[in-house]
Protein backbone atom coordinates (compact mmCIF):
# COMPACT_ATOMS: atom_id res chain seq x y z
CA UNK A 1 0.00 0.00 0.00
CA UNK A 2 1.45 3.70 -0.89
CA UNK A 3 2.57 5.51 1.70
CA UNK A 4 1.92 9.38 1.12
CA UNK A 5 4.27 11.92 2.39
CA UNK A 6 4.11 15.11 2.19
CA UNK A 7 5.35 18.90 3.02
CA UNK A 8 5.02 22.07 2.52
CA UNK A 9 5.30 21.72 -1.29
CA UNK A 10 4.67 18.89 -2.24
CA UNK A 11 3.16 14.93 -2.36
CA UNK A 12 4.94 12.09 -2.95
CA UNK A 13 3.71 8.23 -2.82
CA UNK A 14 5.81 5.61 -1.49
CA UNK A 15 5.60 2.23 -2.57
CA UNK A 16 6.73 -0.64 -0.52
CA UNK A 17 8.13 -3.92 -1.18
CA UNK A 18 8.43 -3.28 -4.97
CA UNK A 19 10.07 -5.39 -7.20
CA UNK A 20 13.24 -3.82 -8.74
CA UNK A 21 13.92 -7.13 -11.51
CA UNK A 22 11.43 -5.60 -13.60
CA UNK A 23 13.52 -2.68 -14.13
CA UNK A 24 16.41 -4.14 -14.19
CA UNK A 25 18.33 -4.68 -17.85
CA UNK A 26 19.28 -8.10 -16.68
CA UNK A 27 15.96 -8.73 -14.64
CA UNK A 28 16.99 -9.79 -11.55
CA UNK A 29 17.09 -8.83 -7.92
CA UNK A 30 14.94 -8.40 -4.75
CA UNK A 31 12.48 -5.96 -3.71
CA UNK A 32 12.67 -2.43 -2.57
CA UNK A 33 11.29 -1.86 1.27
CA UNK A 34 10.27 1.86 -0.09
CA UNK A 35 10.14 2.80 -3.44
CA UNK A 36 9.25 6.28 -4.87
CA UNK A 37 9.73 7.97 -8.58
CA UNK A 38 10.09 11.81 -7.76
CA UNK A 39 9.36 13.87 -10.83
CA UNK A 40 10.75 17.53 -9.82
CA UNK A 41 13.26 18.55 -6.99
CA UNK A 42 10.49 19.31 -4.75
CA UNK A 43 9.54 15.78 -4.68
CA UNK A 44 12.76 14.48 -4.62
CA UNK A 45 13.56 16.75 -1.33
CA UNK A 46 10.42 15.27 0.01
CA UNK A 47 11.44 12.09 -0.24
CA UNK A 48 14.55 12.73 1.74
CA UNK A 49 12.89 14.31 3.88
CA UNK A 50 11.01 11.39 4.79
CA UNK A 51 14.13 9.24 4.53
CA UNK A 52 15.44 11.87 7.48
CA UNK A 53 13.08 11.74 9.95
CA UNK A 54 12.96 7.80 9.84
CA UNK A 55 16.70 7.37 9.88
CA UNK A 56 16.43 4.93 6.98
CA UNK A 57 19.06 4.57 4.34
CA UNK A 58 18.86 6.60 0.85
CA UNK A 59 19.58 4.07 -2.48
CA UNK A 60 19.51 5.85 -6.10
CA UNK A 61 18.97 3.82 -9.13
CA UNK A 62 18.85 5.24 -12.59
CA UNK A 63 18.58 2.78 -15.67
CA UNK A 64 19.75 0.41 -13.66
CA UNK A 65 22.02 -1.03 -16.61
CA UNK A 66 25.10 -1.47 -14.39
CA UNK A 67 23.91 -2.90 -11.30
CA UNK A 68 23.44 -6.02 -10.08
CA UNK A 69 20.65 -5.71 -7.04
CA UNK A 70 20.94 -8.36 -4.47
CA UNK A 71 18.07 -11.23 -4.12
CA UNK A 72 17.99 -9.93 -0.61
CA UNK A 73 16.59 -6.80 -1.94
CA UNK A 74 17.13 -2.79 -0.62
CA UNK A 75 17.15 -1.49 2.65
CA UNK A 76 15.32 1.59 3.08
CA UNK A 77 13.98 4.32 0.47
CA UNK A 78 15.15 3.46 -3.37
CA UNK A 79 15.04 6.64 -5.41
CA UNK A 80 14.41 6.34 -9.10
CA UNK A 81 15.30 8.82 -11.33
CA UNK A 82 14.28 7.86 -14.90
CA UNK A 83 10.92 10.69 -13.89
CA UNK A 84 13.53 13.93 -13.43
CA UNK A 85 14.35 13.53 -17.55
CA UNK A 86 13.76 17.65 -18.16
CA UNK A 87 16.22 19.03 -21.33
CA UNK A 88 17.15 22.68 -21.83
CA UNK A 89 19.48 23.92 -24.73
CA UNK A 90 21.08 27.19 -23.80
CA UNK A 91 23.46 28.12 -27.10
CA UNK A 92 26.03 25.18 -26.83
CA UNK A 93 25.11 24.13 -23.29
CA UNK A 94 22.98 21.08 -22.57
CA UNK A 95 21.50 21.04 -19.19
CA UNK A 96 19.88 17.70 -18.63
CA UNK A 97 18.29 16.04 -15.24
CA UNK A 98 20.27 13.14 -14.50
CA UNK A 99 17.17 10.62 -14.86
CA UNK A 100 17.01 11.44 -18.64
CA UNK A 101 17.68 8.33 -21.04
CA UNK A 102 21.33 9.03 -22.59
CA UNK A 103 19.82 7.80 -25.80
CA UNK A 104 16.89 10.06 -25.82
CA UNK A 105 19.21 12.74 -24.41
CA UNK A 106 21.53 12.02 -27.89
CA UNK A 107 18.07 12.55 -29.66
CA UNK A 108 17.69 16.00 -28.31
CA UNK A 109 20.81 16.92 -28.73
CA UNK A 110 21.40 16.26 -32.47
CA UNK A 111 17.85 17.71 -32.93
CA UNK A 112 18.99 20.94 -31.54
CA UNK A 113 21.93 21.06 -33.71
CA UNK A 114 24.48 19.41 -31.02
CA UNK A 115 27.42 17.24 -31.53
CA UNK A 116 29.87 15.08 -29.78
CA UNK A 117 27.30 12.81 -27.70
CA UNK A 118 26.79 10.77 -31.06
CA UNK A 119 29.75 7.92 -29.94
CA UNK A 120 27.50 6.75 -27.13
CA UNK A 121 24.67 5.95 -29.17
CA UNK A 122 23.00 2.74 -27.93
CA UNK A 123 24.36 2.45 -24.98
CA UNK A 124 21.61 2.01 -22.17
CA UNK A 125 21.24 3.75 -18.81
CA UNK A 126 20.55 7.16 -18.23
CA UNK A 127 22.93 10.17 -18.52
CA UNK A 128 23.69 10.36 -14.72
CA UNK A 129 24.46 7.09 -14.55
CA UNK A 130 26.87 7.34 -17.64
CA UNK A 131 28.67 9.83 -15.92
CA UNK A 132 28.97 8.47 -12.44
CA UNK A 133 30.23 5.46 -14.11
CA UNK A 134 32.20 7.83 -16.75
CA UNK A 135 30.68 5.45 -19.74
CA UNK A 136 32.95 5.15 -22.93
CA UNK A 137 32.82 4.38 -26.42
CA UNK A 138 34.97 4.10 -29.80
CA UNK A 139 37.80 5.69 -27.36
CA UNK A 140 35.59 8.47 -26.38
CA UNK A 141 34.40 8.78 -22.60
CA UNK A 142 30.98 10.41 -21.66
CA UNK A 143 32.90 13.13 -18.59
CA UNK A 144 34.84 14.61 -22.11
CA UNK A 145 31.72 16.32 -22.97
CA UNK A 146 30.26 17.74 -19.37
CA UNK A 147 30.81 21.11 -17.92
CA UNK A 148 29.55 20.75 -14.75
CA UNK A 149 27.01 18.84 -12.64
CA UNK A 150 24.61 19.76 -9.79
CA UNK A 151 24.05 17.60 -6.82
CA UNK A 152 21.93 17.27 -3.79
CA UNK A 153 23.47 15.89 -0.56
CA UNK A 154 20.94 14.02 2.05
CA UNK A 155 19.46 16.78 3.21
CA UNK A 156 18.44 18.46 0.17
CA UNK A 157 20.83 20.75 -0.23
CA UNK A 158 21.83 21.60 -4.00
CA UNK A 159 25.44 22.51 -5.08
CA UNK A 160 27.69 22.39 -7.87
CA UNK A 161 30.76 21.32 -8.87
CA UNK A 162 32.70 21.55 -11.97
CA UNK A 163 34.18 18.73 -13.80
CA UNK A 164 37.84 18.19 -13.64
CA UNK A 165 39.10 15.88 -16.38
CA UNK A 166 41.88 15.14 -14.50
CA UNK A 167 39.85 13.31 -11.71
CA UNK A 168 38.09 10.73 -14.09
CA UNK A 169 39.56 8.06 -15.64
CA UNK A 170 38.10 4.59 -17.48
CA UNK A 171 35.05 3.32 -16.47
CA UNK A 172 35.50 5.81 -13.08
CA UNK A 173 35.09 8.93 -12.15
CA UNK A 174 35.48 11.00 -8.34
CA UNK A 175 31.61 10.44 -7.26
CA UNK A 176 32.20 6.62 -7.15
CA UNK A 177 32.39 5.77 -3.58
CA UNK A 178 30.85 9.06 -2.03
CA UNK A 179 28.16 8.48 -0.08
CA UNK A 180 25.46 11.23 0.74
CA UNK A 181 25.94 12.56 -3.04
CA UNK A 182 22.41 12.37 -5.21
CA UNK A 183 23.43 13.51 -8.95
CA UNK A 184 20.74 15.63 -10.09
CA UNK A 185 21.71 17.46 -13.56
CA UNK A 186 24.56 17.53 -15.63
CA UNK A 187 25.45 20.23 -18.00
CA UNK A 188 27.36 18.97 -21.58
CA UNK A 189 29.19 21.91 -23.44
CA UNK A 190 28.59 20.30 -26.82
CA UNK A 191 29.54 21.38 -30.22
CA UNK A 192 27.04 22.98 -32.98
CA UNK A 193 26.50 21.31 -35.84
CA UNK A 194 24.28 22.16 -39.05
CA UNK A 195 23.83 18.53 -40.94
CA UNK A 196 22.04 16.72 -38.37
CA UNK A 197 20.82 14.25 -40.59
CA UNK A 198 24.29 12.76 -41.24
CA UNK A 199 24.87 13.02 -37.19
CA UNK A 200 21.89 11.07 -36.64
CA UNK A 201 22.85 8.47 -39.26
CA UNK A 202 26.20 7.96 -37.85
CA UNK A 203 24.86 7.77 -34.57
CA UNK A 204 22.48 4.96 -35.52
CA UNK A 205 25.17 3.33 -37.31
CA UNK A 206 26.92 3.06 -33.95
CA UNK A 207 23.63 1.46 -31.76
CA UNK A 208 23.40 -1.44 -35.06
CA UNK A 209 26.84 -2.16 -34.46
CA UNK A 210 25.52 -3.04 -31.40
CA UNK A 211 22.36 -4.73 -32.43
CA UNK A 212 24.80 -6.98 -34.90
CA UNK A 213 26.91 -7.99 -31.63
CA UNK A 214 23.61 -9.22 -30.21
CA UNK A 215 24.13 -6.86 -27.00
CA UNK A 216 20.62 -6.58 -26.76
CA UNK A 217 19.22 -10.06 -27.41
CA UNK A 218 19.27 -11.34 -23.85
CA UNK A 219 18.63 -9.41 -20.54
CA UNK A 220 22.14 -8.16 -19.18
CA UNK A 221 24.37 -5.52 -17.74
CA UNK A 222 26.37 -5.29 -20.85
CA UNK A 223 30.42 -5.70 -19.67
CA UNK A 224 31.01 -6.95 -16.44
CA UNK A 225 34.83 -6.68 -16.32
CA UNK A 226 37.06 -3.32 -16.92
CA UNK A 227 39.71 -3.92 -19.30
CA UNK A 228 42.86 -4.72 -17.41
CA UNK A 229 45.91 -2.34 -18.55
CA UNK A 230 47.20 -3.91 -21.94
CA UNK A 231 44.47 -6.64 -22.00
CA UNK A 232 41.14 -7.29 -22.94
CA UNK A 233 38.93 -8.86 -20.26
CA UNK A 234 36.99 -10.64 -22.72
CA UNK A 235 40.02 -11.96 -24.39
CA UNK A 236 41.04 -13.58 -21.21
CA UNK A 237 37.88 -14.98 -20.21
CA UNK A 238 37.39 -16.69 -23.89
CA UNK A 239 41.20 -17.95 -23.41
CA UNK A 240 40.47 -19.77 -19.98
CA UNK A 241 37.24 -21.44 -22.46
CA UNK A 242 35.09 -19.83 -20.87
CA UNK A 243 32.31 -19.24 -23.30
CA UNK A 244 28.69 -20.77 -22.48
CA UNK A 245 29.52 -21.20 -18.48
CA UNK A 246 26.22 -21.80 -16.82
CA UNK A 247 25.27 -21.43 -13.24
CA UNK A 248 21.60 -21.62 -13.03
CA UNK A 249 19.66 -19.15 -14.93
CA UNK A 250 23.46 -17.06 -15.59
CA UNK A 251 25.88 -17.79 -18.77
CA UNK A 252 28.41 -16.08 -20.11
CA UNK A 253 27.20 -14.96 -23.53
CA UNK A 254 28.68 -17.10 -26.67
CA UNK A 255 28.90 -13.83 -28.79
CA UNK A 256 31.07 -11.86 -25.92
CA UNK A 257 32.76 -13.22 -23.09
CA UNK A 258 32.82 -10.30 -21.02
CA UNK A 259 28.87 -10.63 -20.76
CA UNK A 260 26.86 -12.23 -18.87
CA UNK A 261 23.16 -12.84 -19.98
CA UNK A 262 20.06 -14.12 -17.94
CA UNK A 263 19.53 -17.06 -20.52
CA UNK A 264 16.43 -17.85 -19.86
CA UNK A 265 14.50 -15.57 -17.72
CA UNK A 266 15.17 -17.50 -14.46
CA UNK A 267 18.58 -16.26 -13.04
CA UNK A 268 19.08 -14.96 -10.01
CA UNK A 269 21.32 -12.18 -8.97
CA UNK A 270 23.16 -14.82 -6.89
CA UNK A 271 23.52 -16.75 -10.05
CA UNK A 272 24.97 -13.98 -11.54
CA UNK A 273 27.04 -12.86 -8.93
CA UNK A 274 28.70 -16.84 -8.60
CA UNK A 275 29.50 -16.67 -12.14
CA UNK A 276 31.31 -13.60 -11.92
CA UNK A 277 33.25 -15.07 -8.93
CA UNK A 278 34.38 -18.31 -10.87
CA UNK A 279 35.23 -16.11 -14.12
CA UNK A 280 37.49 -13.95 -11.99
CA UNK A 281 38.93 -17.35 -10.17
CA UNK A 282 39.86 -18.86 -13.29
CA UNK A 283 41.30 -15.72 -14.86
CA UNK A 284 43.39 -15.12 -12.17
CA UNK A 285 44.67 -19.29 -11.95
CA UNK A 286 45.48 -19.37 -15.68
CA UNK A 287 46.81 -15.57 -16.15
CA UNK A 288 47.27 -13.92 -12.64
CA UNK A 289 45.71 -11.27 -13.06
CA UNK A 290 42.81 -10.13 -10.91
CA UNK A 291 39.82 -8.70 -13.13
CA UNK A 292 38.07 -5.70 -11.68
CA UNK A 293 33.92 -5.51 -11.74
CA UNK A 294 32.50 -2.36 -13.80
CA UNK A 295 29.07 -3.11 -12.25
CA UNK A 296 28.13 -2.13 -8.63
CA UNK A 297 26.20 -4.68 -6.56
CA UNK A 298 23.64 -2.92 -4.13
CA UNK A 299 21.55 -4.49 -1.69
CA UNK A 300 21.59 -6.73 1.45
CA UNK A 301 24.88 -8.76 0.04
Amino acid sequence: MPINVSNRVEKINLEQNVSLAKFSTIKSGGTADLFCYPTNLQELRAALAFARDKSIPVTILGGMSNTLISDDGIEGLVIRTTRLNEMKKRGNLLSVLAGAQLEETIDFAIEEGLGDLEHFYGIPGTIGGALWGNAGAHDHQISETVLFADFLDLHGNLFREQIIQSEFSYRLSPYKGRSGLILYEVHLALKPISDTHTLKTIALGYKRRRVEQQQFRYPSLGSIFKNPPDHKAGALLEGCDLKGKRIGGAKIARHHANVIINVDGSATSTDIRNLIVLAKETVFQKYAITLEEEITYLGRW
